[in-house]
């Protein structure tokens, strides 16, 4: 009965059809509108400054890939703010432009305040910490350089160090992803197997 029944599935002229989530009205009905409400939200959503710092700030709180997220913005932040400072150009104005650099509106908006610190002639640590948007390692080598007038020097091995801590934990959120993906479709292509033999048997005991 079994082989005679899958026989009749795999016929060009079968009347028997597969069935699974994905080919009915109701799931799409459902669907549609969330993709079109996450493309909305990312092209236009997202342009809102107020929306966009709440947005990244989820995304540093993200296990795992927040932390990627934090290195990528310090990496961004101590490439720009050396490549600047080395340039000339007054350290308050340098620390805001390599702010503007980061590519995370949430840090951003933590080290803005520094801006006006640094003018009035904070030291350059002391104003860091204050954000609260830096991590320790950028404490200690912006504190080094500081002292001995390497700044950007010293801002330059953290882009480093950042840069590819961030390549190899991205790399390992990659294969990750890759692999839960692959088991969530081995699981819903499972599942509408089953459910469509359990039919088709159910309805042929029947």
């Amino acid at each position: 009965l079994g082989a005679n029944m899958l026989i009749q599935m795999i016929r060009p002229d079968s009347p028997v059809s597969l069935r699974s989530p994905l080919t009915t009205w109701g799931t799409w009905i459902v669907l549609l509108p969330l993709l079109i409400g996450g493309f909305l939200f990312v092209r236009v959503g997202l342009q809102n400054p107020q929306i966009k710092e709440n947005w990244d700030l989820l995304v540093l709180r993200l296990p795992g890939f927040g932390k990627t997220a934090h290195q990528y913005a310090m990496a961004k932040f101590g490439r720009a703010f050396a490549a600047l400072y080395k340039a000339g150009l007054p350290i308050h104005r340098s620390f805001k432009l390599a702010a503007d650099a980061c590519g995370n509106q949430h840090l951003r908006a933590q080290m803005y305040p520094a801006f006006s610190r640094l003018e009035e002639g904070a030291a350059v640590t002391e104003t860091m910490v204050a954000t609260g948007a830096f991590n320790p390692i950028v404490l200690d080598m912006g504190s080094t350089g500081e002292t001995t007038g390497n700044l950007d020097f010293m801002l330059n091995k953290v882009a480093e160090f950042y840069e590819g801590e961030a390549e190899t934990r991205s790399v390992q959120t990659g294969i990750m992803f890759g692999v839960v993906v692959l088991l969530l479709v081995a699981v819903y292509c499972g599942f509408v197997y089953i459910t469509n033999l359990v039919g088709l048997f159910g309805g042929a005991i029947q």
